[in-house]
């Protein structure tokens, strides 16, 4: 039997990847850093409000959590590889994790 956490994180991931996939494929509708992050953070407190208790809550949380953080990352990655003055993918990769932190923690760029 599978319990409802693991139902929980499997549908919210899937929730995340459809919205991954529709912002790399469809250029029109495209959303900026900022909107996409705080969709990601809108599905992830939803999925996290419908835990059974307090250690389901954190565990869909941290869960669902590094899961955007990796879809984010597929984004800036590709997009940073479009740049000519693409430097080191450490670096770029960090810069990821940091802006994707920012933006979920504050709402916004750092200023």
């Amino acid at each position: 039997m599978v319990d409802q956490t693991h139902i929980i994180i499997t549908t919210a991931k899937s929730i995340l990847l459809t919205l991954h996939q529709q912002n790399m494929d469809d250029t029109e509708t495209t959303l900026e850093d900022t909107e996409y992050i705080l969709v990601q953070k809108t599905v992830i407190k939803g999925a996290t409000t419908s835990a059974p208790d307090a250690f389901a809550r954190q565990q869909v949380q941290q869960s669902l959590l590094q899961y955007a953080r990796e879809l984010y990352l597929q984004l800036w990655l590709a997009q940073e590889a479009q740049d000519d003055s693409l430097s080191q993918a450490d670096q770029t990769y960090e810069e990821g994790l940091y802006w994707f932190d920012y933006i979920y923690e504050h709402g916004r760029y750092p200023e």
